[in-house]
């Protein structure tokens, strides 16, 4: 009875009317903040908050309805308007409430009805604090990631169409399928091996962990492009769809095959689209074919990494902006090139007549949402030593496009080179996961591992590294500084010897291991003759200070080894992460010093942007 009773206090109270003019209301505000916030291009974080805020308005909303009513006099406490009905119905019609109060029932109703209204309250707010908890607990690239899926290179199936066009196809699917935080994309770098190995899907599935493939052909005649794909479950081998796509050849309508693709694939999945990520999808970036022509070699030449490619990707890239200066994503990867060639030291940056930050400003101009642009403006900080702000950019395009595996293998190599070497490790791992057929995924990883005390992990991941890309010079300097670090002296020094062979220009580049050093080092641990000249220590560059302290360590003269290391000025990467985490052997009497203690903080100086 009081249950009854209840319900039609709540009607009375137009709480009911409340709680749904409420819900209608919100779910149409969540919905335009949905569209309209990532068109104004609005951070993502604003749309979350506001949804958070209606979540939390509903069960306010409610408790004003149950304790006021809104009459012609104005706002009333329910209590005050009970009166007056109660006074009413007394007078005019008699009818059963004045007898309940007579009798004393009507305040125990009325506590009751109280007592059950919090109740309802209190579940409520728990569904929402539960709610806002999930919410707020997704991360980009993390929790919400629950399918995994390779696109491997599309083939060309006419001899006379362009493979630029093909693998552009492919590069734009990707990129659109990372932006979706709800796959896990494995990188263009690992999945390149296939389209010159012939396996079964379930064979490639296996050796990229992945639960679906994705595959096609292009094929372009006259003025016309075919596009053909196929998602198929990778474990059972089992196509469970295709489509063909016949357009004329224009670059707008290859952004559409691309936009069609993301759509149809994400929905076979079943996979949620926000409305941020419909944005990044839909985007349309070059307006002209040969811009987009050129921009596709361009990044086909960048992910070969090697000297001769990154410096002939520079020029595809510039006949790509020349075509279509509001080309954002050329302006972005010629950037990424820009910074690896002065990193590397592969040729006279002020040769060019752009440099990497103007090229980032205006593709970010361009574009404030590009994931590339603010993943090359995340390396370029960390080339300036500004961790902080290179980690910012970083997680910006992780929380653009979250299978982004350069960025993931930059943030693992930051935060390493910044002290923080645990969360370092977890964006290793992740880098491993996306990109488990590319070097720099396995070379970069294997630094955190020794970095927290997994020498046989750093051994495995540089091994691996080798295996894949065996004429890359870095590997086997990192190579052979694994193995002096796991007293394999014999295989460091045939390791450091290759890598002087290999690195070549690089070698003058302050972000590469001093291997010739390394050798002379381990020629000392072997017992083998020094070899033939001595350095002049004056003409020593700041930075190359570590090195000669580090060999006067390997001498046994340690003191002259810590006025070397206190007169170093250029903390640069290897002095950096050897002073933290390297070398225990040579270090160790140093590190016992108070003025290791005192370096170290120089080094988290010179790296906090400051």
């Amino acid at each position: 009875m009081r249950l009854r009773k209840f319900y039609d206090e709540l009607k009375r109270r137009n709480v009911f009317r409340v709680a749904t003019v409420y819900a209608v209301t919100a779910w149409v505000s969540i919905q335009v903040i949905n569209t309209v916030f990532p068109i104004l291009k609005l951070p993502a974080w604003s749309v979350t908050l506001l949804t958070v805020l209606i979540i939390i308005g509903f069960p306010f909303a409610l408790i004003f309805a149950w304790a006021f009513e809104l009459t012609p006099d104005g706002i009333k406490t329910s209590s005050t308007n009970d009166s007056k009905v109660d006074n009413v119905d007394a007078l005019n019609e008699g009818d059963d409430r004045k007898k309940a109060a007579e009798s004393g029932d009507e305040p125990a109703n009325q506590a009751f009805f109280n007592r059950a209204f919090k109740v309802i309250l209190v579940v409520i707010i728990l569904v929402s604090g539960m709610y806002i908890w999930n919410l707020s607990s997704e991360e980009p690239g993390g929790s919400r990631q629950q399918q995994s899926i390779a696109v491997l290179p599309f083939e060309t199936i006419d001899g006379t169409s362009s493979t630029s066009i093909t693998s552009g196809i492919q590069v734009g699917l990707m990129t659109r399928l990372s932006s979706i935080s709800g796959l896990r994309v494995i990188s263009r770098t690992s999945t390149l091996q296939y389209a010159s190995i012939i396996k079964p899907v379930s064979e490639i599935g296996e050796e990229l962990s992945v639960e679906w493939i994705v595959r096609g052909e292009v094929q372009e005649a006259s003025d016309q492009i075919l596009v053909n794909a196929r998602l198929i479950h990778a474990s059972e081998d089992r196509q469970v769809w295709a489509k063909d796509y016949q357009r004329r050849l224009t670059s707008e309508n290859i952004f559409d095959i691309q936009n069609e693709l993301t759509r149809e694939i994400a929905g076979e999945l079943q996979t949620r689209i926000s409305a941020e990520e419909s944005t990044l999808i839909d985007r349309k970036p070059a307006d002209n074919l040969k811009a987009y022509r050129d921009f596709a070699q361009g990044v086909s030449l960048l992910e070969q990494r090697t000297q001769q490619a990154i410096l002939l990707s520079v020029d595809y890239f510039m006949n790509a902006i020349e075509e279509d200066p509001d080309f954002a994503p050329a302006w972005a990867i010629l950037a990424e090139s820009l910074i690896y060639i002065k990193y590397y030291n592969y040729a006279d940056i002020n040769d060019y007549s752009i440099t990497a930050i103007e090229a980032i400003e205006t593709a970010l101009e361009l574009n404030p949402n590009l994931a590339e642009a603010h993943a090359s403006l995340g390396i370029l900080r960390y080339t300036e030593k500004n961790g902080p702000e290179a980690i910012r950019s970083l997680h910006r395009a992780v929380e653009l496009q979250p299978s982004f595996e350069t960025a993931f293998n930059w943030l693992n190599f930051v935060y390493l080179l910044t002290g923080n070497r645990e969360q370092s490790l977890k964006y290793a791992a992740e880098t491993i996961e996306l990109s488990p057929f590319a070097p720099a995924a396995r070379l970069y990883p294997s630094l955190s591992y020794l970095a927290n005390g997994q020498p046989e992990m750093a051994l495995q991941q540089v091994q691996r590294a080798r295996e894949i890309q065996p004429e890359w010079g870095e590997v086997y300097a990192i190579l052979g500084l694994i193995q002096y670090h796991n007293q394999q002296y014999e295989n460091a020094l045939e390791s450091f010897q290759t890598a002087d062979s290999l690195i070549a220009n690089e070698i003058s580049s302050i972000w590469v291991p001093d291997v010739r050093t390394m050798v002379e080092i381990t020629r000392l641990k072997l017992n083998y003759e020094e070899l033939p000249g001595q350095t002049d220590m004056r003409l020593l560059p700041k930075e190359n200070r570590f090195w000669e302290g580090l060999k006067l360590s390997a001498q046994g003269e340690h003191e002259r080894a810590a006025k070397e290391f206190e007169n170093i000025q250029e903390y640069s990467m290897w002095p950096n992460l050897s002073m933290r985490y390297y070398f225990p052997e040579l270090l160790s009497e140093f590190r016992s010093r108070p003025e290791y203690e005192k370096i170290i903080l120089e080094i988290e100086e010179a790296w906090s942007g400051e």
